[in-house]
């Protein structure tokens, strides 16, 4: 069971892997070392389905933790971060995301702590606080360029590009098409989230018409 929610997880069919991630929390021994991965496997496939699962991300969290998986922990805590965002409790939620880079602050790099810090950044942006998120995003791109993590850059360059602009250097706009190309070249959905971005960018700049084809890029 949690091998073929592993499998319907990669095919981001999320509704489908909390299923059967579900049906195997109710065979697998809570004692058993590998019970808060499969908690936190369940929790990530509900948030990702329906923007749920903040029972099981809490608790795995802990549990992960507790058996020394900070990488897991820090990620189960953003997106507990993110569902009280949705909420709209804006100081817990940095609370999460706060404490998700503190615990990996002294790990060294790793995909976890990249895509922990990419999320605190957005969220800084989302917040209209440009000016902290831009430092942040920046740690992690290096990061990711080190690690190789594509997807990840697209997503840092997006928001990095954003806060840019937010901040009135133009030249953001430069890393929200770089952050396209690169989504592009590895098919990852972060090129709907540049579409966009690119798209709301040109038509604030009054550039209409490659604004329109952007949004339709995004849609389509």
């Amino acid at each position: 069971l949690r091998d073929a929610g592993d499998r319907a997880a990669s095919l981001n069919a999320f509704a489908a892997a909390a299923r059967f991630y579900d049906d195997a929390l109710e065979l697998w021994p809570e004692g058993d070392a590998e019970y808060a991965q499969l908690l936190f496997r369940h929790g990530r496939a509900l948030f990702f389905s329906a923007d749920e699962g903040e029972e099981s991300l809490t608790r795995a969290a802990e549990e992960l933790l507790d058996a020394g998986d900070r990488a897991s922990a820090s990620e189960a805590e953003t997106f507990v971060g993110e569902l009280r965002w949705i909420e709209g409790d804006r100081v817990a939620a940095f609370g999460h995301f706060e404490g998700a880079a503190k615990l990996l602050a002294e790990e060294p790099d790793s995909r976890s702590k990249a895509y922990v810090l990419a999320n605190l950044a957005r969220f800084r942006m989302i917040a209209d606080e440009a000016e902290r998120s831009i430092p942040i995003g920046r740690e992690a791109l290096r990061m990711a360029e080190r690690l190789g993590l594509d997807d990840v850059q697209a997503n840092l360059l997006s928001t990095v590009g954003i806060a840019r602009l937010m901040t009135g250097d133009l030249t953001g706009k430069d890393d929200i098409e770089r952050g396209i190309q690169i989504a592009e070249r590895v098919g990852s959905p972060e090129m709907i989230r540049g579409y966009n971005n690119l798209a709301s960018t040109n038509a604030s700049l009054g550039e209409l018409q490659p604004a329109f084809e952007l949004y339709a890029r995004a849609a389509s």
